[in-house]
């Protein structure tokens, strides 16, 4: 509903149409950006929204829950730190990490860190 109220506006304005275009899909992107913010509880870099968009897109089965670890274990953190900003215990990270495999279809030696930094 928003963006349709901000693609009217916008419209109206007497600026070149690949102005118009590109405004638009800024707009729309903070948008996405901030129910993204909004639904997982966490503040996003515009990267990290754009991970979480396609991580959702090709594994649609995952969670909020399990698409913020994934942004976590893309960006680096270790088991510890992901427990401590999720308030679980370290080891309920492992069990965490350990359905992501599953779900997202890969072995039990294969490297989600890998896999994710790929998406």
């Amino acid at each position: 509903m928003q963006i349709i109220a901000l693609e009217g506006v916008i419209h109206a304005t007497e600026i070149p149409d690949a102005t118009k275009r590109s405004v638009t899909d800024v707009l729309v992107a903070l948008i996405e950006q901030s129910q993204m913010e909004e639904r997982f509880g966490t503040l996003l870099t515009r990267s990290d929204a754009a991970f979480i968009k396609r991580l959702q897109e090709q594994h649609p089965s995952l969670n909020a829950r399990d698409a913020i670890v994934c942004m976590f274990i893309k960006n680096g953190y270790d088991a510890r730190e992901i427990a401590r900003r999720n308030g679980i215990s370290p080891r309920g990270i492992k069990s965490v990490r350990y359905r992501l495999h599953k779900k997202i279809g890969r072995g039990k030696h294969e490297s989600i860190k890998t896999y994710l930094g790929s998406l």
